[in-house]
């Protein structure tokens, strides 16, 4: 059957009701896995506390240091409507927006694997975006993926596009750094093939000024925003800071901190090799982590079929654009690995292109295969393996649910506790709603653990990750404790008052032992055990006995 015959057997309104198949299938898996009644954590919270000081005071926060300031800037559109309602309401919009976004990127996934693809092939490609478990365990996180994903893949359709488009994707990289600064070195490939496209055209360097001009008119009044609020640009300081870090601490081999944290290799010596070998390796691990439970069964075989010598003659300048892409992205993946950061989360921008890969292979074997034997195996094979992975990797809702709980029954309990002695990492979440509809900044809250293990902080306002990300801002390190006694000396004048332990393993060892062999440490007096309260997850919190300490040490 000839590809013409094969477009005309699908018509547009099968194409329509495959999306919506596919985006129904989408949400109810979704929403079957949906976080109910669990709080935000980490990021998530950063970015909703971010966004609720906006949409409360109507302005942009003072001395909030966010460098990625434009996901929870998009939020204030959806907090705007709720008014006198509680924390987990907003929770619940947050995480309701990321899911819809990520189901909405099923339509520029669609028409960027059209630009290679027939209708069938291109909505396989565009189902299993949407379908693939790691895109939809991340949708329900809160965090900016979703929305980045959607830009810089409709950035890349609009590339593809009608020559009169190219202005409006430079905008929507602009608006994707915005969200994620790294988006900014994307600009180098699409301007590299802006002038192959635009080879046989007069006026190229012309519509290119006229395309950086519009990238930056976009950019530059949330710079200067976050100038004006946090002390620096949050693009193109965050950047600079990177090369200067890769400078500094692989190059000239200056140590980060007493422990020489995030740089591989020997100190005070050239190690740029140990920097390139860790994240290289990290990056191989990861590429092999990813292709399971989908990518595996398509990618081989359509990279197989990419590099044979008859496609490579039919390369054009759509496919180099896309090598690109694939290339600084896997810079700044690279510098992640490097710097010790192993979160697979950073691949997700890479996965439309990985996906057309894949498509490619599925184009192949489907002249051995009837069109609707092919469509209806591979979508239930999909769902499937989904479900399947999404059952053996599911989180524990209820001990999510407790162990937020129990933590903020701690701080109702403790001044200040040892940090690291809960799952969940709920401390900081519980703290900033203490108080609420008053949300306390995280920076504001992260005083109420405190960690037994070294710890650098910066000397503004005592924000732990710009020691990582803002190479000149000064900082100093703390450095840890050896054992129980060593960590109450060290940290009784700062308000450590109690200890908490949980029942999973975890260091340091001497924190740990407290939970077994609570007798030996007389000093430490039990005042909460959780399974006296009914709970699943068994927690105690010890009260420490000063007087006792002191007579004993």
């Amino acid at each position: 059957m000839s590809e013409l015959k094969i477009e005309r057997d699908i018509s547009n309104q099968f194409v329509i009701w495959t999306i919506v198949g596919i985006i129904f299938t989408g949400f109810i898996i979704r929403f079957f896995y949906f976080p109910f009644d669990v709080p935000l954590s980490l990021d998530a919270s950063t970015y909703l506390s971010y966004a609720y000081e906006i949409t409360r005071y109507g302005e942009f926060p003072n001395q909030f240091l966010l460098a990625n300031n434009g996901w929870p800037t998009f939020l204030v559109i959806f907090f705007g409507v709720l008014e006198n309602t509680d924390y987990q309401n907003f929770v619940d919009i947050q995480r309701v927006v990321t899911i819809t976004i990520s189901i909405i990127t099923i339509f520029p996934m669609y028409f960027l694997c059209r630009k290679f693809f027939p209708k069938f092939i291109s909505l396989i490609g565009a189902g299993i975006l949407i379908l693939e478990p790691r895109v939809i365990g991340n949708s329900i996180l809160g965090i900016t993926e979703p929305l980045f994903i959607l830009l810089t893949t409709t950035s890349l359709v609009v590339f593809f596009s009608e020559k009169k488009w190219i202005y409006l994707s430079f905008a929507l990289l602009a608006c994707a750094t915005i969200v994620r600064y790294e988006a900014f070195l994307l600009v180098i490939p699409f301007s590299i093939m802006l002038f192959f496209k635009f080879k046989h055209d007069n006026q190229k360097v012309l519509k290119y000024l006229l395309c950086i001009a519009i990238f930056i008119i976009i950019l530059c009044p949330m710079m200067m925003i976050k100038m004006e609020t946090m002390g620096f640009d949050g693009i193109l300081s965050h950047i600079s800071s990177g090369v200067n870090a890769v400078s500094k601490h692989a190059v000239q081999g200056v140590p980060v901190g007493p422990d020489d944290i995030g740089f591989p290799g020997e100190r005070n010596e050239f190690r740029l090799h140990n920097f390139l070998g860790f994240g290289f390796s990290n990056m191989i691990l990861s590429l092999g982590i990813i292709q399971i439970p989908i990518f595996v069964f398509f990618f081989p075989i359509g990279v197989f079929f990419l590099f044979r010598k008859d496609t490579i003659k039919k390369i054009n300048y759509k496919h180099v654009t896309l090598i690109l892409f694939v290339i600084v992205s896997g810079i700044i993946i690279l510098y992640l690995h490097g710097r010790g950061i192993q979160e697979v989360r950073y691949y997700l921008v890479l996965y439309p292109i990985i996906i057309l890969i894949c498509s490619f292979g599925i184009e192949k074997i489907r002249s051995k295969i009837n069109d609707k034997i092919l469509l209806i195996s591979i979508f239930i094979f999909i769902t499937i393996i989904t479900i399947a992975y999404l059952e053996y990797d599911k989180i524990d809702y209820d001990l999510e649910r407790e162990s937020f709980e129990i933590t903020s029954k701690s701080l109702e309990i403790a001044n200040k506790i040892n940090g690291g002695g809960l799952h969940g990492g709920y401390i900081t979440t519980a703290t900033m709603i203490e108080n609420w509809p008053d949300l306390e900044r995280p920076s504001e809250v992260k005083d109420r653990k405190i960690s037994p293990f070294i710890k650098c902080v910066s000397e503004k306002e005592n924000i732990q990750w710009m020691v990582l990300r803002m190479e000149d801002t000064p900082y100093v390190c703390k450095n840890g404790a050896e054992s129980l006694e060593e960590f109450i000396k060290q940290n009784m004048d700062n308000g450590l008052d109690h200890i908490v332990v949980d029942e999973i393993e975890r260091k340091p060892d001497f924190i740990q032992d407290i939970f077994y062999n609570e007798k030996t440490y007389p000093f430490l007096e039990k005042v909460f055990d959780s399974k006296n309260m009914g709970y699943d997850y068994h927690v105690k919190i010890f009260k420490i006995n000063f007087e006792k300490f002191d007579g004993e040490f």
